[in-house]
């Protein structure tokens, strides 16, 4: 993000809302037009960031005198993040954690627990343990795309 550029675009959940000079940005903050939980982006941006990512920027950003703020810049932004977006992160994230700690209960419960005594209640054993690694796979393919998704619009 070390390249600077005249304007960023900034959304409000999910919805674009126009671009803004950084001295703008910082005029809307102060009279609590924007929030720093608004969503910006600028050119040589992969995704949407977040307006508290770069407050220091904006809180040091100078009124402009004559600047020509056109940059002749093609980049077009990817859409801003949706509230559903977040949502599906979060909820990924929560089962993907809730599904591998499920998975190791019955994992360490079958090992610890459970008495076998005869060919049958082995084959019952087998079977939780098996349930229990195949949860643990799961979960931790929930977390990684939740990871992946949550990256998509945070980096």
């Amino acid at each position: 993000m070390s390249q600077l550029s005249p304007k960023i675009k900034v959304a409000k959940q999910g919805k674009e809302i126009g671009e803004f000079s950084l001295w703008e940005v910082k005029q809307k903050l102060d009279a609590q037009e924007f929030l720093l939980s608004y969503n910006f982006w600028r050119p040589g941006m992969r995704s949407w960031g977040k307006l508290e990512d770069i407050k220091n920027e904006i809180s040091n950003a100078a009124k402009p005198q004559g600047v020509n703020n056109s940059s002749g810049s093609v980049d077009v932004p990817p859409p801003p993040p949706s509230t559903l977006d977040v949502l599906i992160t979060v909820f990924s994230l929560v089962i993907g954690l809730i599904s591998s700690a499920l998975g190791l209960i019955v994992l360490l419960s079958t090992l610890f627990l459970f008495k076998a005594e005869n060919v049958i209640q082995q084959n019952v054993a087998a079977i939780h343990m098996t349930n229990g690694i195949l949860l643990i796979i799961l979960g931790v393919l929930i977390l990684i795309f939740g990871l992946m998704k949550k990256n998509t619009y945070l980096s």
